[in-house]
């Protein structure tokens, strides 16, 4: 029961090997991750995640994939799955947060860069600019500039506007490991 639209996907693979394709998935499917697909296109298999209508839903799940050592994901605009009918709310308060989803807290990411000593001089330039806690760490191969930490995603996309006019552009929220202090 769903429509197909256009939206967005996580891709985690791209090759010719089928049986590769195959097997990630049943991996991925046992993390418990919903909607993992092995897309044929000609000879190229395809192995994706999710259906989301809007980006920045993909974001968050490339996200957490990273955190989870999948950092060699990538987000891809496809054709998408769409239910027909929108799934039943759960009554408020009866949420249950995984305990990696409370590991996890909001940052803005202002850059990213292969040299260590650019990131520590972007993150102080941020921190001036900014007035807010900014900090670098290394992940995927690159170190990565984060300014803030915000107990939730409204919080963050509040204060992303004024990074943005602050000299940063690209700057996007993100999902971190809550440091502790």
């Amino acid at each position: 029961p769903y429509t197909l639209a256009e939206g967005w996907r996580v891709q985690v693979f791209a090759g010719t090997n089928r049986e590769y394709a195959r097997s990630l998935a049943m991996k991925l499917r046992s993390l418990k991750l919903d909607s993992v697909y092995v897309v044929q296109s000609e000879q190229l298999f395809k192995v994706q995640l999710g259906n989301f209508v809007e980006r920045q839903e993909a974001e968050k799940l490339l996200n957490r994939l990273w955190y989870a050592g999948i950092d060699n994901a990538w987000i891809v605009k496809t054709t998408i799955h769409v239910p027909k009918t929108t799934p039943r709310a759960q009554p408020a308060g009866t949420e249950k947060a995984s305990d990696f989803s409370r590991q996890l807290t909001f940052a803005i990411q202002v850059f990213v860069t292969s040299s260590p000593q650019k990131a520590d001089s972007i993150k102080n330039l941020a921190h001036r600019k900014l007035g807010l806690k900014a900090k670098t760490f290394f992940a995927a191969n690159v170190w990565k500039v984060l300014v803030g930490e915000f107990s939730n995603e409204i919080d963050a996309r509040n204060v992303l506007a004024l990074v943005k006019q602050s000299g940063f552009p690209d700057a996007w929220v993100t999902q971190v490991e809550k440091t502790n202090h």
